[in-house]
């Protein structure tokens, strides 16, 4: 095709060239875009420029009219001269350079690149701005010729020319960048504008001349859009990619319209540029609108992504692509009948029904014809009914198979023994039938039986009736067996290599050793030979005839082969060192050719057992000779021989079995067997047997259709999973459940908890989770459609198949499933335990502490990587109900929808397990499940359901309980760490339901309790969470407890006397001791039957107690849905949760809550003392930044302590073996208080700071004034030094001073601004609102009113399913108030805040009302049925408005008071004057001196005096008083207590609605009862403060002296010493250094004269400090309360 292709490209070459002849020469760019149009088809047909170089530029022709176009041009230089050579380059440049003959190649370039002083500089495009600059420049050179004196028309032309020829080049090289950097989008975006205005991407030119309107339109559009594109992609990228389609679509020139044909042409070409970088809803919606081209449709639709309304719009995208999506997964067939086993076609139906007789008549009379052919199944026994609660014999024969698979269930071995109480009717006893025997003479194996000589007379050549029947191989039902062993391997001849397996036994390849019996042996039974060889407890493994209630003749087990294996456990004392399986054919081998056949291909060691009398039998002989001759061993007992002749041969061996001692023979036969599998290589699996058995013409139970369409389906699936790295397999194919999910759970428990709230409103919390959620669900959505290739065929296949079918898929996965990652799974939990162990190691040497923070790290990675490689079918169903929840999400219930809890619900009735609770998020999808529940009422009507919990850490055999006690399907050792809760259904037989008046009982069954390889996933409060809901729904709980006391139980350590207090229980009759499950050692040990026995003791006594219950307690399915909701909500609501532990645990948690609540108080403490050292220092001026890692480091040290103190209670406690389990969470704890109370710290220092910086410019102003000031007065006073002055004369003298300055001042500052506060606040409100006639709200509304909520004004009622809902209900009403009361709330404490801080009032602190009245509407949950409409927002912006306004202006007015330079001086003038004073007295001013600094020391003092006072307060009565030296359940139990005596309903109201208000309140009664009491604490604590502080002046005195005195090379020592002094106080006392200017020049020679007079000043002033105590002591509301 190509060479075709190729050859026409060349003819349609040659054509043009010719062409190219009759053309004229003239300056016509037509005949040249025509040869660009040839070009560039060229190129789309031949992928290159070949053939234009070698056929057309070859030519010639057109090589004479290039040169001769060129010639024309440079004659007579046209006007569209650049843009020829534009066209002639797009033809020549670069291809011309390959020509091989084109003489005037260069004639023709030179001229092409020849430039002109008007022609532009090719322009450097890179980005679009350079672009966008490019064009301007175009616009102004064409305006600029255009409208320039004397142009003519064809200047302007020339000047079109040139711009369209730059924007071009422009363009070009912009599109080359984009490429080259892959920016597909911009790229797109200027294709779309430029292409709109005639912009040819082929010729990479213009069509048409540009002019200033088509430049001026780019410009605009591509300044435009790209900024938009920009902002909409920073916010969504699907916002972004509509905004580009929608602009492709209708982006065009004023004049022009853009036809249908355009916009599919747009689109089509926007698709192709744009592929596999389209979002999922851009691709949703195109797919929606690809079947028909509604274009007013699709761009209504791309407005609306454009403008963020995703919800309306891709909701209903994504809804129609997940329902068709859902249909195709569930178009396949319906299901199909009962699948029937293949039967194999040689073998007559009527040779098999006579034959079958016996075995039917047999079925008959145990009351089995029923199920026959059709196999018994799960529902057919898994019902609870008389016969499996009592622990009773059958009476009749009808009875017997029920009692055996109840016993079974109960894994009780004494099934076998299992007879009819009637013994004076044998039952069934067949007819033996004998054979005859015929002789036959010895064969060339004689010498192997020489000491044989006797003859037997020959066997019946006759077939028996079981050659007759079908021989079936049960290999599905052997292929569920699980075993573990632990072999041992010789190296050398010392050494032992242990390996540990746990197998399906099934696909294990092991040595077989099969067991066969040639002729009758009435004194030795080939079965109890081998189960000594298996057990050394002489287990009965197989039945023989010395058995309670062996017969001497059997029905139906001739020819049976039954199989056991033996385990070794790796220890010196095993049999055999690996796992071996015994094969015992029942019956006489010689009657059983087929299965003897087989055993022989099969086998690696043969062992016959052999009588003398049949020795001689020819068919005996036979199978001798033939066993003999076989390539594999051949051990022959004899029975009624004591010894045999020696001369073994190499493989085949003799050994006489009569009257041996059975040790000794059993260690010889060991030890032969041994010794010959030792020599052999023959190993088989019984799936390996598979194809022996199909050619032996054996019934193969797996080939039936069920079982056979099953199994490719789950074998096509597991192939797909094997596909996936093991631990990535979850987060690749069951996306749903893992981090997503996760979240959601987290954010759905925050949005009753509120434990990250944090300073956000409680509404605008709750809206802003609501909102996380359903984006949460939203990408659930897009990661689950389209459904994956494992989720579409999991659920297609259990939808269409039957239900046989289904249950073989399910186990064929779980086999297959469980083969996938066992072998990971042990080699994980192996390295886990090695490093857990590694770890412990370490921590008792206390060595390493950085290398054990690693291996930590390591095992967490362990523990993740376990969690992750855990994959089986209860993730699949996981994953199945997340889907379910997330379509939930959509608010659609469309019938493809319902189908996914049908198929749970479907699994569930046919016996398969559900999970109930998702034990890895700890959370329960309870639309999932209350789906599956109306489901089940759906197919089972709303039954009565009797629940039974059970409860029991991992690994303590609580499901095998409940498999042993129900034949349950719950995993048991299943080698994955499944967390959670699952249900089972088991219904209860029709006679019993009248008994017990309930239809099922609902098993639930909890899964990775406390798992130690989730003991760094902080799960005990989800092991906590789960217990508590079980024990909640159950109506019975079963607590298994392994190797404990339960009678502790009975002593329950918390706040109610006893455990039956919370759950009824008795210790005396509530308690079953249960024997181990295994008789011996595992694995070769069998189950107990003690064991049993208990189990269905306890099984009897649940429908006893289950009598007991009130009718209201045993619930139908509907209302067991609605106590599953409301159980899960209260937990989460209320948080509360059932702890379990004994009475030792839970005094050890409650001693370590203790020492936690001093170790905090410590830490908080300190932080508090720190946090008043650094307000000191920062109104002191002498800290201006801080952070967090200065923070750090001034707690550092007291958290160094605090740690230390911690790990030695941990580690030295007498109870630090328990304590241990607590330690991670307490370090973690203590670690996040000390971060938030640091970064509370810091947040507060600097808040403190940046309002010193506001208000530094304000004291620069005030410090000009005063040094101003200061300096007059010290001019004045060396003007007086030296007279004698009294001090009214000092005084004086001064205020002629002050009153001059005072004047100049006055008339230098400026007038204060007014502010018309009312008329701002009018401004904001009809900026803000812009509503009619709300001028009239505003002058209308009265000036001193108050809001109140009117409903019928202020509220708006949501429509649901089109209509209105009701009038609001009491719980929307009170949500209602709180929001509007929280609003004002917030307001008031804003303005409160800002009074505080001296602020003055600006416009923004309207805006802040009005943001804070947006932020409370916008707060309503999105499910309310209200929200808040304009005139609510109006009335209560008014009314906080007009509130705010009067303190706003009291604001303003103490703001300007504050800084009028007037006031301020006027307020200093006392000091200005000491100042004088001591300016003027010289040496006599020291005292004055010490007076006047003691003065600025006052006030400071006394703050400081309560600060630390409130401080100290609080530790006392947090030591003393027993309400707050406990921890915080305490103080919730003292406060409960408290309103208990009290008896005030009012104070209970208010501890229920404001309980943060009520604790304060509390906590203020108690410190102001603390305080007011007779030994006068709070003055002793207020004195004891005075005290270290005044020390605390007296030492910095002391030292500002003594560092001075020694200073001899300055003068201004009293600047120095007050340097030093303010220094030594700056963490003590708000004392700034720029309040003391005034007396810092100072003439003060003696130092120690200094020292003295501020001691004596000092003296005064603490005793004025200890009188303002006296009487403050009585008023303690001065005091801070600091009781955090």
């Amino acid at each position: 095709m190509f060479g075709e292709e190729l050859l026409s490209a060349v003819e349609e070459a040659r054509a043009i060239v010719e062409g190219v002849k009759a053309w004229e020469v003239t300056v016509d760019e037509r005949k040249l875009l025509t040869l660009m149009d040839f070009k560039q088809n060229l190129k789309e047909k031949t992928k290159n420029h070949s053939v234009w170089i070698n056929v057309c530029l070859s030519d010639r022709a057109l090589q004479e009219f290039l040169v001769n176009t060129v010639l024309f041009c440079k004659k007579s230089s046209p006007e569209n001269t650049i843009y020829i050579k534009a066209l002639l380059r797009c033809l020549l440049d670069p291809h011309v350079y390959s020509v091989k003959d084109f003489p005037r190649s260069s004639f023709i370039m030179q001229w092409i690149f020849q430039t002109e002083h008007m022609l532009p500089e090719t322009p450097n495009v890179s980005e679009l701005e350079d672009l966008t600059q490019t064009l301007l420049q175009m616009k102004d050179y064409i305006q600029e010729v255009t409208y320039a004196p004397g142009t003519s028309a064809s200047a302007i032309h020339e000047a079109k020319i040139k711009a369209t020829l730059t924007a071009s080049q422009a363009v070009y090289f912009l599109l080359q960048f984009l490429q080259e950097r892959a920016q597909k989008d911009l790229e797109l975006l200027v294709l779309l504008i430029t292409t709109s205005t005639g912009y040819q991407v082929e010729r990479s030119t213009f069509q048409y001349l540009l002019g200033y309107p088509e430049i001026s339109f780019m410009i605009n559009e591509l300044q435009t859009g790209h900024k938009e594109y920009l902002s909409l992609k920073d916010q969504d990228v699907y916002r972004a990619q509509a905004f580009l389609l929608l602009m492709g679509l209708t982006v065009t020139p004023e004049h022009k319209a853009v036809s249908f044909q355009q916009k599919n042409e747009r689109l089509v070409f926007m698709k192709d540029q744009m592929k596999n970088l389209l979002s999922s809803e851009i691709t949703t919606l195109l797919e929606k609108h690809s079947a028909f081209k509604d274009w007013e449709m699709l761009e209504s639709d791309l407005r609306s992504f454009v403008n963020g309304c995703l919800d309306d719009t891709y909701d209903d995208l994504k809804k129609h692509n997940i329902i068709k999506d859902m249909e195709d997964t569930f178009q396949r067939t319906e299901p199909s009948s009962q699948s029937k086993p293949k039967s194999d076609g040689s073998e007559p139906k009527e040779n098999r029904a006579i034959a079958n007789q016996e075995f039917l008549h047999l079925l008959k009379h145990l009351g089995l014809e029923s199920h026959y052919p059709r196999k018994m199944g799960t529902e057919d026994f898994h019902v609870i009914c008389k016969t499996s609660l009592y622990d009773s014999q059958p009476s009749t024969d009808n009875e017997l198979p029920f009692y055996f698979l109840q016993k079974l269930l109960t894994v009780d071995y004494r099934v076998r023994y299992l007879t009819r109480k009637d013994e004076t009717n044998p039952g069934l006893t067949p007819v033996p039938k004998t054979t005859e025997q015929k002789q036959e003479p010895s064969d060339s194996f004689d010498d192997f039986f020489t000491d044989l000589e006797e003859e037997a007379p020959e066997s019946a050549t006759g077939e028996s009736c079981m050659d007759l029947q079908m021989i079936e191989f049960p290999l599905w039902s052997l292929s569920q067996i699980k075993k573990s062993w632990k072999g041992a391997e010789k190296s050398g001849k010392q050494v032992r290599i242990s390996s540990y397996k746990n197998k399906l036994i099934y696909q294990v390849e092991t040595p077989i050793v099969s067991f066969i019996r040639i002729g009758t042996s009435p004194s030795s039974s080939k079965s109890q030979i081998l189960n000594a060889l298996l057990s050394k407890q002489k287990h009965d493994t197989f039945f023989h005839r010395h058995c309670k209630g062996s017969t001497k003749d059997c029905l139906l087990m001739k020819g049976v082969v039954e199989i056991s294996w033996y385990c070794p456990r790796g220890s010196d004392d095993d049999s055999f060192d690996c796992c071996i399986a015994f094969c015992n054919l029942h019956g006489d081998a010689r009657d059983h050719e087929k299965q003897l056949q087989f055993l022989q291909e099969i086998s690696a060691v043969n062992v016959a057992l052999v009588s003398q009398s049949d020795q001689s039998d020819k068919k005996g002989m036979k199978i001798l000779r033939d066993l003999w001759q076989s390539q594999r061993p051949l051990v022959c007992l004899f029975t009624e021989k004591e010894n045999v002749a020696a001369g073994r041969s190499r493989q085949n061996i003799k050994i006489g079995i009569k009257n041996r001692n059975e040790a000794e023979l059993m260690n010889e036969l060991k030890k032969t067997i041994r010794h010959l599998l030792e020599g052999s290589d023959t190993l088989f699996s019984l799936d390996g047997c598979l194809d022996k058995a199909r050619k032996h013409g054996f019934l193969v139970d797996e080939d039936s259709d069920a079982c056979v369409t099953a199994k490719e389906e789950a074998k096509a699936l597991v192939k797909l999973l094997k596909k996936e790295k093991l631990c990535e397999i979850k987060s690749q194919l069951l996306p749903l459940q893992g981090k997503l999910w996760y979240t959601w759970c987290q954010k759905d428990k925050e949005l009753t908890r509120l434990q990250e709230k944090r300073n956000k409103s409680i509404e605008h919390h709750r809206s802003q989770i609501e909102s996380e959620k359903s984006a949460i669900r939203r990408k659930q959505l897009d990661k689950a459609f389209p459904l994956n290739k494992l989720m579409k065929s999991v659920l297609g296949f259990l939808q269409s198949q039957s239900t046989d079918t289904k249950k073989y898929f399910l186990q064929w996965m779980k086999v297959f499933m469980d083969d996938l990652s066992s072998d990971r799974l042990d080699e994980l939990k192996r390295q886990y335990h090695q490093l857990w162990s590694k770890i412990l190691a370490m921590k008792k040497s206390n060595e390493k502490y950085n290398l054990k923070s690693q291996l930590l790290n390591n095992l967490d990675a362990l523990s993740n990587e376990i969690n992750d490689s855990s994959i089986g079918l209860e993730h699949i169903l996981r994953e199945v109900g997340q889907i379910y929840e997330a379509l939930q999400s959509t608010n659609s219930e469309d019938e493809c929808f319902v189908k996914l809890p049908e198929i749970a619900a479907g699994l569930m009735v046919s016996g398969y397990p559900i999970e109930l609770m998702d034990g890895d998020a700890s959370y329960i999808p309870l639309r999932w499940v209350g789906a599956i529940f109306d489901r089940l009422i759906e197919k089972l009507g709303d039954k009565r359901v009797f629940v039974l919990s059970v409860l029991g850490i991992q690994s303590t055999g609580k499901s095998t309980l409940l498999n042993a006690m129900f034949g349950l399907q719950f995993n048991v050792s299943a080698g994955r760490c499944t967390q959670g809760a699952f249900m089972q259904l088991i219904k209860v037989d029709e006679k019993l339901q009248q008994d017990l008046d309930f239809d099922y009982v609902l098993v639930v069954d909890t899964k990775g309790l406390r798992a130690i390889e989730m003991v760094n996933k902080q799960s005990l409060n989800h092991d906590n969470e789960l217990a508590t809901f079980v024990i909640g729904i159950g109506n019975m709980t079963l607590i298994n407890i392994f190797g404990e006391n339960p009678s502790e139980m009975q002593d329950e350590f918390c706040d109610v006397s006893c455990f039956s207090d919370v759950i009824r229980f008795d210790v005396n009759t509530h308690i079953h001791y249960f024997a181990h499950l295994w008789e011996g050692n595992p694995p070769m040990a069998p189950p107990n039957p003690t064991y049993s026995q208990n189990v269905q003791e306890l099984k009897n006594k649940i429908p006893q107690a289950a009598k007991k219950e009130s009718q209201g307690r045993v619930l139908k399915l509907s209302s067991l849905k609605v106590r599953i909701r409301d159980l899960w909500n209260a937990l989460l609501n209320e948080n509360f949760i059932f702890s379990f532990k004994n009475s030792v645990e839970i005094a050890v948690y409650k001693k370590l809550e203790t020492a936690f609540s001093q170790w905090t108080w410590q830490l908080r403490s300190h932080i508090l003392d720190l946090q008043m050292r650094l307000d000191n220092k920062i109104h002191n001026g002498s800290l201006q930044k801080v952070t967090t890692e200065h923070l750090e480091k001034l707690v550092q040290e007291k958290s160094d302590a605090i740690t230390k103190d911690m790990e030695e209670y941990f580690s030295e406690d007498r109870d630090c073996e328990i304590l241990v389990q607590w330690k991670g969470s307490t370090e973690m704890k203590l670690k996040e208080l000390k971060g938030s109370l640091l970064l509370e710290t810091r947040k507060k220092c600097e808040n403190l700071i940046e309002l010193k910086k506001n208000h530094c410019k304000l004291e620069e102003r005030k410090s000009d004034y005063e040094n101003e000031l200061l300096e007059r007065s010290r001019q004045l006073a060396l003007r007086l030094k030296g007279q004698r002055l009294s001090a009214s004369e000092l005084r004086n003298n001064f205020m002629s001073l002050w009153a001059a300055w005072i004047a100049e001042v006055s008339s230098a500052a400026p007038s204060p601004e007014e502010v018309d506060i009312d008329v701002e606040i009018e401004d904001v409100l009809l900026d803000h609102f812009k509503e009619p006639n709300l001028l009239t709200q505003i002058l209308t509304f009265p000036e001193h009113g108050q809001f109140s909520v009117d409903l019928e004004k202020h509220i708006a009622k949501k429509k649901r399913w089109g209509i209105f809902t009701m009038s609001s209900d009491d719980v929307d009403v009170s949500n209602i108030h709180r929001i509007t009361d929280n609003i004002i709330a917030r307001v008031m404490a804003n303005i409160d805040k800002k009074e505080k801080e001296k602020r003055d009032y600006s416009r923004s602190l309207i805006h802040e009302i009005l943001n804070e009245v947006q932020e409370g509407v916008n707060s309503v949950p999105s499910s309310a049925k209200y929200s808040f409409n304009s005139d609510y927002r109006i009335d209560l912006s008014l009314y906080l408005c007009r509130k705010a306004a009067e303190r706003f202006k009291a604001m303003h007015v103490a703001f300007q008071k504050a800084n009028d330079p007037v006031i301020y001086l006027e307020s200093k003038k006392e000091d200005f004057f000491k100042c004088f004073q001591i300016s003027c007295q010289g040496a006599t001013s020291i005292t004055t001196f010490a007076v006047f600094l003691c003065d600025k020391i006052g006030p400071a003092l006394c703050q400081a005096v309560y600060e630390r006072t409130a401080l100290a307060l609080a530790r006392e009565m947090k030591e003393k008083i027993p309400n707050f030296n406990g921890n915080r359940s305490f103080l919730e139990v003292c406060i409960l207590r408290y309103l208990a005596r009290e008896e005030d309903f009012e104070k209970f109201k208010e501890y229920l609605n404001c309980p943060g208000q009520f604790l304060q309140s509390y906590i203020k009664t108690h410190v102001e009862r603390y305080c007011s009491g007779k030994d006068r604490r709070l003055e002793n604590c207020l004195d004891e403060s005075l005290t270290h502080y005044y020390e605390s002046i007296l030492s910095a005195v002391s030292a500002s002296t003594k560092v001075i005195q020694d200073r001899k090379d300055r003068n201004d020592k009293i600047s120095l010493w007050l340097d030093e002094f303010c220094s030594a106080l700056e963490e003590v006392l708000s004392l700034p250094r720029r309040d003391l200017k005034g007396i810092e020049h100072q003439e003060i020679p003696d130092m120690e004269f200094l020292n003295n007079a501020m001691t004596e000043a000092l003296a005064p002033l603490k005793a004025a400090k200890q009188k303002s105590i006296a009487a403050a002591s009585s008023h303690t509301a001065k005091i801070k309360t600091k009781c955090r």
